[in-house]
């Protein structure tokens, strides 16, 4: 965990004030969009409260704590800051465990919503869902639910209350659609629907971000709950949501959708460029939660040898196609916004969402490069600015340098299976030219899986299944859910047709396809893979949605 590290003297008082008003600073930046719980002026009113970390935690200065925990915890930029993290969050789990929660309160639910902030940044995602559920329960029992309460409120009050409902639907639907889990919340009667230029100039830096995060959440929790009804997609209701999102997305201010860089990059500039990053994070990643489903059903038809018979709904893989497209677009963009920040120096040093949204992106975009023959240069440049991304991140995240890895390793598969595609072309016609002269070695030749076994090359079928119960952990797919029964593309049905089906462990198998091999999981797939699924998380099961593409009707 990132808080073993070694104690360092507490600085003087000055010194001490000064770095914690830095890391309240950095505190801003990194949870600008996600929540709105207190402002400066707030916080640094308690400032003179703390002493060195020695102070006896109480209800009031609880949310400070653990605020000065999360801007070491994010900026990580030494030692110190580190110390300053695991210290001060310690006093404010404390004082949130004494007494608080047994008496809901507003305080109670911000500081749940906070320590599960800094869990996310600690690679302890259990921690911070139950942590989640907390905020919930106390969010429920004052009734920040219930809109028709605010009215009798003061306007600070009511403020206070909707931004504390607004900031734990945010980290909720967030949290648990990257887990693949239920929200513990519910909707609320009055939802957002766009921005009203009006409110927008007296609301704060905070707020606004906010307000456009919440907006997107509620879109993704929409679809998060119809996809696990259903447990397929088709192209119309795909397009449905993504409608839905593109009308969010035109309804945004537009300062939110650009950045003016400036060198070197201000305190101030890092909070606003932090907030759209966010922003625009959560509706990449969302597209990518519509569309990839799609990807994977193209990547079983990427094989040169695969015969499709003429009878199929060509309309029907055509609008596949370009789903499947869109999902590779989303995961593009993505990564060069984030590689784009990373020049000026625009991101900290441990982002907890970010790490988890640039991972799924990075393997859209690492097996999008298995699909096509040809060599896209956007992807390839996208694919390593992801992993640029992770790198930067693993420095302060054991979680991020482990999905650094996994990218690695997969962009090495990649690269040996593209030689082995090239050696096979270049041996179609050995009548008229051989290769004359081969040098051996004594080495093993065999290749290396993700996880580290020597294996033997595997199908892209085989390699789809593979991808669902690698990608678990982001809420992607199941592969070991129960099979629907349902038609997952509606109209596009072709009648005298079945479609591909599902063996006993949830692995899509195309026994009509016989294409390209590349080396991959391992000889005891399901074993290997379900073990590191299960490091992960819980799953969706509707990435297996497709398995009857072609039903008769």
């Amino acid at each position: 965990m990132l808080e073993s590290v070694t104690d360092h003297p507490w600085p003087a008082a000055e010194k001490d004030l000064k770095q914690k008003m830095a890391l309240i600073e950095s505190y801003f930046a990194a949870t600008n969009g996600f929540l709105d719980l207190y402002s400066r002026a707030e916080l640094l009113a308690l400032l003179p409260q703390t002493n060195n970390a020695l102070d006896a935690p109480n209800e009031r200065t609880a949310a400070l704590y653990i605020a000065i925990a999360i801007g070491g915890q994010c900026r990580a930029s030494g030692p110190l800051d580190l110390q300053y993290s695991r210290e001060y969050f310690s006093l404010g789990q404390q004082a949130a465990f004494l007494g608080m929660v047994e008496d809901p309160s507003l305080t109670l639910t911000r500081c749940f919503i906070l320590m599960a902030f800094y869990m996310l940044g600690a690679c302890r995602r259990n921690a911070a869902f139950m942590y989640l559920g907390i905020a919930a329960k106390s969010a429920y029992a004052i009734g920040l639910h219930v809109t028709e309460h605010y009215a009798s409120t003061e306007e600070d009050e009511r403020s206070a209350h909707a931004s504390t409902w607004r900031s734990l639907r945010v980290m909720d639907i967030t949290l648990s659609a990257l887990l693949g889990r239920l929200s513990g919340t519910l909707p609320n009667v009055a939802e957002p629907e766009t921005f009203d230029s009006s409110v927008m100039e007296s609301m704060s830096l905070h707020q606004v971000y906010q307000d456009a995060m919440y907006g997107a959440a509620i879109i993704m929790d929409d679809i998060f709950h119809g996809l696990l009804r259903t447990k397929s997609i088709d192209t119309v209701r795909a397009e449905e949501y993504l409608h839905k999102l593109n009308v969010w997305s035109a309804s945004l201010p537009a300062d939110l959708r650009k950045f003016s860089r400036t060198t070197p990059l201000l305190q101030s500039d890092q909070e606003l460029v932090l907030g759209k990053i966010h922003v625009a994070g959560l509706y990449y990643w969302t597209v990518m939660l519509v569309t990839r489903p799609f990807l994977f059903f193209t990547m079983t038809l990427s094989s040169k040898q695969a015969s499709i018979p003429a009878s199929y709904n060509q309309q029907a893989l055509a609008e596949i196609t370009t789903m499947s497209q869109v999902c590779v677009s989303a995961a593009i963009y993505f990564a060069q916004m984030c590689q784009q920040a990373l020049e000026p120096g625009s991101l900290l040093n441990n982002m907890c969402m970010l790490k988890g949204w640039t991972y799924s992106a990075g393997l859209v975009l690492g097996f999008s490069m298995v699909v096509s023959d040809h060599v896209r240069y956007d992807v390839e440049e996208a694919f390593a600015s992801a992993r640029e991304v992770l790198q930067k991140l693993s420095s302060s995240s054991p979680q991020s340098e482990h999905y650094y890895d996994v990218l690695s390793r997969l962009a090495d598969a990649i690269a040996k299976y593209r030689q082995r595609r090239a050696s096979e072309s270049r041996q179609k016609h050995p009548e008229l030219v051989t290769e004359l002269l081969t040098f051996e070695s004594g080495a093993n030749t065999s290749t290396v899986d993700l996880l580290g076994s020597q294996t033997q090359p595997k199908s892209p079928s085989a390699l789809a299944g593979n991808i669902q119960q690698l990608d678990a952990s982001h809420g992607f797919g199941n592969a070991s859910t129960a099979h629907t029964t349902s038609n997952p593309i509606g109209s596009h049905s072709v009648p005298g047709h079945s479609g591909h089906m599902m063996d006993p462990t949830g692995v899509p198998t195309y026994e009509n396809l016989h294409g390209a091999r590349m080396d991959f999981d391992t000889g005891d797939a399901d074993g290997s893979w379900e073990a590191f699924a299960m490091q992960l998380s819980q799953t969706f099961p509707f990435d297996s949605g497709l398995e009857q593409l072609f039903q008769d009707v």
